[in-house]
């Protein structure tokens, strides 16, 4: 399980009986799923997508979770504290700004759009594992270099991507566990609303909370389907 920060996953390491084999890794059994490693890679996605190569370089794993917290574009939908699947990633702001317009690789034509792993410019992930996470609200997120906080720049990505959620590794994990044929869910929970920065708003220990009581109870139910 790759998660960004420990903040976001210290109610899971508070809660469960866990060794800590390396400086960023945690590993605790469970019964029936068995062994889980947690391993805090640092936000964004040079760090997600390096710590991610080096592990899976080293261990052998049979599912990779991105487990964290994420920015809701829509109140009603999504509320803070809410847990979803991300089922559809894109990279939102890898690409050229003209003129105050911002064009991505694909409408540069630096990449083609369904050059693999992207399908239409998208990365996908239409598995879910785990009956639990059928469950869950389906999501289309964008990953960013820097967290949203502008009314320019929410609109921008509004227009553009028509996300649900924003975070800032998970087009990362998608790329990477697509190539090496890996099988991989991002689960994120809801921290704040992407607006104008006003952190006094977010609650990012209601999130993490929320996340770590989902985890705990999909590990407990046993091996992915």
């Amino acid at each position: 399980m790759l998660v960004a920060t420990q903040r976001e996953i210290n109610p899971f390491l508070t809660r469960m009986q866990v060794n800590r084999p390396g400086e960023f890794l945690y590993t605790t059994p469970f019964v029936h799923f068995g062994d889980v490693d947690i391993y805090i890679t640092g936000i964004g996605i040079p760090f997600v997508m390096f710590h991610l190569m080096n592990l899976l370089s080293q261990r052998e794993y049979h599912l990779v979770i991105n487990a964290g917290v994420a920015g809701s574009y829509n109140k009603s939908l999504y509320p803070v504290g809410s847990v979803v699947n991300v089922v559809r990633e894109e990279f939102a702001d890898i690409g050229v700004e003209e003129k105050h317009m911002f064009y991505t690789i694909f409408e540069t034509k630096w990449l083609e759009m369904n050059f693999f792993p992207f399908r239409n410019g998208k990365l996908y992930n239409e598995k879910r594992y785990f009956p639990m996470v059928e469950n869950l609200p389906c999501v289309n997120s964008i990953t960013v270099n820097r967290s949203s906080g502008t009314t320019e720049t929410i609109e921008r990505y509004r227009e553009k991507f028509n996300p649900d959620i924003e975070n800032m590794e998970g087009a990362a994990v998608f790329y990477v566990c697509l190539h090496k044929n890996i099988p991989f869910l991002e689960l994120r929970s809801i921290s704040n609303y992407v607006e104008e920065r006003d952190k006094s708003h977010w609650d990012i220990d209601m999130a993490a909370n929320n996340l770590t009581q989902f985890l705990i109870d999909l590990f407990n139910t046993g091996k992915p389907l």
